[in-house]
This record gives C-alpha cells, sequence and structure tokens, in this order.
C-alpha cells in the first residue's frame, strides 16, 4: 500500500547506502541506536531481539514477531483492580506508568526486557477486556496526529458532553482521523470512556477507554492480529491491542478540550504514554537508520527494516534505560509540541 509522502521511511537500499556499523549482539543495542548520525550512519542488527519462545516450529522472523505481538509481554499497569480501588487512587495515568515502568522496567537487564507494552483493564461496566498497547502504536500514533495537525486542519472533533451520566461514566466524541495511505479515505472513529470533569470518578473512567469505527472500516493496523495462526495458538480473547488510529484520535480529543476550554482532565486522564522528543528521535531512526538480517526472507541480502514487534521492544528497552520521563512522558519547556514533532527522514531535503 502506498502511503502519504509524510509517512515515507528509508527503505533497505538507501539504508545500505549509509555508513554501516554492525550489531551481532543484544547488549547495548539502545546507546548503539541513541548514538547512530541520523542523515550519515546505519546499523545492521544480525541477532534475535523476539525471544526465542516464539521462534518454535520453524517460524520464520515475520511468524515470530506477530506471535509476539499478540503472546508476548505487556506490563500491567498497576491501577486498582476494582471501581473502588480505583477511585481511591489518586494517580494520574502518567503517575501510575512512571511508578510501574521506573520499577519493572528499571530494574532489568537492558538485554532481558521483552516487553513490547503495557496494558489495562476496565474497572466498571460489563466491559472486562484487557487493552494492550504496543508502543510502537504510541509512537506512530503520535506520528498520525502530528500529520493531521500540520496537513489537514487537525482531527476533527464532535462532543456529546451533555448526555446523562457523562460525570459518571465519561463522554463519547466523535472523531475523524486521516488514513496513513496515499488515497484513501479517513476513517470515522467513536472515542469512548473520556472523563472531562475534574471529580473522582475520571481514576476510575479512562481505564473504558473503547474506540467504535463507523461502517465496519478497520485500519490496515490490523493485519498485525489476524493471520499467521499457529496450531497451538491460545487466542486472548479477552484482550484488545490499541492501534495508532486509536492514539491519533485521543490526542485530538484531548487537544479539543484544551484549546476550546482550557479543560486538561482529558490530557491528564488520556490512557496513552505521551512519547518526548528524545523518543520520537529514537524511533525516526529505528526507522530510517536500522535494518535487520533475517535469513527467513526472501530478500537475496537477507534484510529487512525491523518490523513493529522488535521496534516495541527496543522502546521497551529505551524506557528501561533512560526512565519514563525522558522516554514517555512530554514535558513542556523541553519537548516540542506533539503536533510540531519532526518526523521526516533524517538528512533529506
Amino acid at each position: 500500500m502506498a502511503k502519504k509522502s509524510f509517512f515515507d521511511e528509508r527503505t533497505v537500499p538507501a539504508i545500505k547506502r549509509l555508513k554501516m556499523r554492525k550489531a551481532g549482539t543484544q547488549r547495548g543495542l539502545v546507546n548503539r541506536i541513541v548514538g547512530l548520525d541520523p542523515g550519515e550512519e546505519a546499523l545492521e542488527i544480525s541477532c534475535q531481539i523476539v525471544p526465542g519462545r516464539f521462534h518454535q516450529k520453524g517460524a520464520t522472523g515475520a511468524e515470530a514477531a506477530r506471535k509476539a505481538y499478540k503472546h508476548g509481554n505487556y506490563l500491567a499497569l498497576s491501577h486498582g483492580r476494582t471501581k473502588t480501588e480505583a477511585l481511591q487512587d489518586e494517580r494520574l495515568p502518567h503517575e501510575i506508568r512512571r511508578e510501574d515502568f521506573d520499577e519493572l522496567l528499571g530494574g532489568m537487564k537492558e538485554q532481558e526486557v521483552n516487553h513490547l507494552g503495557y496494558s489495562f483493564k476496565p474497572v466498571q461496566g460489563s466491559d472486562k477486556v484487557k487493552r494492550l498497547v504496543p508502543f510502537a502504536w504510541i509512537l506512530e500514533g503520535t506520528k498520525l496526529f502530528t500529520y493531521a495537525s500540520q496537513n489537514t486542519g487537525g482531527i476533527s472533533v464532535k462532543r456529546y458532553d451533555d448526555a446523562a451520566r457523562v460525570e459518571l461514566e465519561g463522554t463519547n466524541v466523535m472523531t475523524t482521523v486521516p488514513a496513513r495511505g496515499a488515497k484513501k479515505s479517513r476513517y470515522n472513529i467513536r472515542v469512548g470512556g473520556v472523563p472531562v470533569f475534574d471529580v473522582e470518578s475520571k481514576n476510575a473512567i479512562w481505564t473504558t477507554f473503547s474506540t467504535t469505527y463507523s461502517e465496519g472500516k478497520m485500519p490496515e493496523h490490523n493485519m498485525w492480529t489476524f493471520g499467521y495462526k499457529f496450531k497451538d495458538d491460545a487466542e486472548q480473547s479477552r484482550s484488545l491491542i490499541l492501534y495508532p488510529h486509536d492514539v491519533a484520535a485521543e490526542l485530538g480529543v484531548t487537544a479539543s478540550y484544551l484549546v476550546n476550554e482550557h479543560n486538561t482532565v482529558p490530557w491528564d486522564m488520556n490512557p496513552f504514554a505521551k512519547p518526548s522528543e528524545f523518543a520520537a528521535d529514537f524511533y525516526r531512526k529505528l526507522s530510517n537508520n536500522v535494518i535487520v538480517r533475517d535469513p527467513s526472507i526472501k530478500r537475496k541480502d537477507g534484510l529487512r527494516k525491523p518490523n513493529i514487534a522488535e521496534r516495541s521492544i527496543l522502546l521497551a528497552r529505551l524506557v528501561s534505560k533512560h526512565g519514563h520521563d525522558e522516554t514517555m512522558f512530554w514535558q513542556a519547556g523541553r519537548d516540542a509540541r506533539l503536533s510540531d514533532y519532526d518526523w521526516s527522514i533524517p538528512g533529506s531535503d
């Protein structure tokens, strides 16, 4: 599928033309990627990033990555497990993430971190499906939000704050999010579970975040959820992977409340981490300066771009090494506005 030029990345041949460095071990990968000159240098990784247990039974690299994506490690956030516990927990979502990321990921050796993201679970209502948030999709969703802000006048938002029980259950917001693909129509997405009032109930509402796509239209990323089944797969029927369009839609919602009402509650209670510029620059290098040697692919040179599972794991290792506040926390005065982040190919005109 052809992408809009904003989402272009260096191809494998273009990366190979850069000054190539090589990494045959997982130790120190984060520092090696951080240290790359994005306009001049590249890194070829020949070690296996996705855990070995997903490579069993002759799985290709793509199959192992998809299985890890669905069944790999997601750090469960320590929010209250019941509505009562959640209401008593006064921590904002980013404070919960800070404690959990720094305590659990920060205490591990870099090469032992194999998490793909984090998870949270609704504590009120009939929906008890766990939400899985891959780190790579946070960055891709932020990129999509930047694109919408810079090229389409932003993500359109229609709010329903006057509906009954909004204070207790959150509001529903209709959004329109651009597609990444060229000539593809926008996605109409209803975002549910948005806290808008600064009351105790917000501490439970944010865990109920949900999205509904109109007319059955779903983004292309869903290919990562389906296909490449293994005979022994036990489907995680009680889990739901959230995607870049979900992240972008929620950022559009929070921006609307901030700009139009100076209401910070949706921003503060956003279930998605907001990446720093440092994390965004790291992801740009993953996208444009890193290639992986994979003997299972058909390319003559055996090289490919890092897949979503590998990108997510390497982002988790970035968090482990540098901490939550330096990576998965947007800070005014240090970082540009999310709508102004630079996602271009480094060194390109």
